[in-house]
């Protein structure tokens, strides 16, 4: 019997992610049994599966703060991490190396003592007809050396911006180089995190592969030449996505415009960036804001299926391969986007702007101007082309099933 272990962040336990669901579907056609191994819990599960996919319970269930009384964790006897090797490189990155360590450590031995890694230790023999696959390289892909130990050779680690990205952590994940290190495969979402990630560890470039991810076809998207032009982002309101650079090029630009962004953020995030916006029409009273707030992925659809949208915007520092301008090119919007991560791998001069990666207010309102006054003609074609890119190379159902046959031929 040919099976699949599926292991994720919180998927099933959380709102859909559209890939995932099409990677699940895909898989269950491809292998004989396909097991869902969440890390925590966001929310009740309420996807539909086909009746060989098996959804366990997650191995954490919910994150929590370093506190002392998780100590007993990092000695207990069944602790499978080499923690004190480890902790000599978390030293080196200060409090939060210490931290970030101490709450893996802590994770390893909590998760491993869960009745899916049993299975698995009893699964053994069985271990050439199973392929292990770790959505991140985070939280459940901790137990991945221990697993190596227990006889598993199929396991196949990806990793797409959080995980891969170490400035992001201060340049230290913990035990990311031994997870790496007994996996058979690793995979990266953009050309950009392969590299990177090759660069800090030579070793992979024997075993790295990439695949992009993808999304479904969004209805295509219309617009007139006689609308204000209308730009939108969909973010998170926090700091790496840059919002407020949005609005500060919003009070420069000289023509009618109409911005609408769809997210919220952490507290009082949306309420803040609601007053900064107020200020806006002061100094551009042509500009029309409109906040709508975190939407459902289907609620999202709609909106962009009836607004008339002329590009979609993405200003953030840093990031891995954004699924939404996967969307926004399937139903042929133009994208205005800072080069970072993958980025340059989706845009280009020809469907969008592709930005400098931290780049001035006048270069973002510059390349809304540009978009803005292109003839209508010259607007469709570059309409035209964002449609092609996600074509070519980002079609969700192609690439999920490139990417399933690719795991299925491990154990084949």
């Amino acid at each position: 019997m040919k099976r699949i272990y599926y292991f994720t962040d919180n998927y099933p336990f959380s709102d859909d992610y559209t890939w995932k669901s099409a990677e699940i579907n895909q898989a269950a056609m491809e292998f004989d049994e396909v097991v869902i191994v969440p890390f925590t819990y966001i929310k009740d599960n309420t996807f539909t599966f086909p009746k060989n996919v098996r959804v366990v319970n997650p191995t954490l269930r919910k994150s929590f703060f370093a506190k002392r009384k998780y100590l007993k964790h990092v000695f207990a006897s069944t602790q499978p991490q080499p923690w004190y090797f480890e902790i000599f490189k978390a030293l080196l990155h200060g409090k939060k190396g210490v931290v970030d360590w101490y709450l893996s450590t802590v994770y390893s031995n909590i998760i491993v003592q869960k009745d899916i890694f049993k299975e698995l230790k009893d699964r053994r023999e069985e271990q050439g007809q199973i392929v292990l696959f770790f959505q991140w390289t985070m939280h459940n892909a901790l137990i991945v050396p221990l697993l190596y130990k227990w006889g598993y050779r199929h396991i196949v680690c990806r990793m797409h911006g959080y995980d891969l990205y170490e400035f992001r952590h201060n340049n230290y994940i913990p035990y990311k180089k031994e997870i790496l290190k007994r996996s058979k495969i690793c995979t990266f979402i953009s050309e950009h995190g392969r590299n990177y990630a090759a660069e800090l560890y030579p070793f992979i470039k024997k075993k790295y592969y990439l695949h992009y991810l993808g999304a479904n076809a969004m209805a295509q998207n219309e617009v007139s030449n006689r609308q204000k032009f209308h730009i939108i982002s969909v973010s998170r309101i926090i700091p790496l996505k840059r919002v407020e650079l949005i609005i500060e090029a919003l009070k420069q630009v000289k023509i009618p415009i109409k911005w609408t962004h769809i997210g919220d953020g952490p507290g009082d995030a949306l309420h803040n960036l609601k007053k900064i916006v107020a200020k806006v029409s002061a100094k551009n009273p042509t500009c029309e804001v409109e906040f709508l707030g975190w939407l459902t992925p289907d609620a999202i659809r709609s909106y962009f299926s009836k607004s008339g949208i002329n590009a979609l915007i993405l200003v953030s520092e840093t990031e891995g391969l954004p699924l939404v301008i996967m969307e926004a090119f399937s139903a042929s919007i133009p994208v205005i986007a800072t080069d970072v991560g993958g980025i340059s791998e989706l845009v280009n001069s020809k469907n969008g702007i592709l930005l400098n990666s931290n780049p001035e207010v006048e270069e973002v309102v510059d390349a809304i101007e540009v978009l803005a006054n292109e003839t209508f003609e010259l607007h469709q074609l570059r309409r035209q082309e964002a449609l092609q890119s996600y074509l070519k190379s980002f079609d969700l159902a192609k690439n999920s099933k490139n990417f399933i046959d690719f795991l299925a031929q491990q154990c084949s």
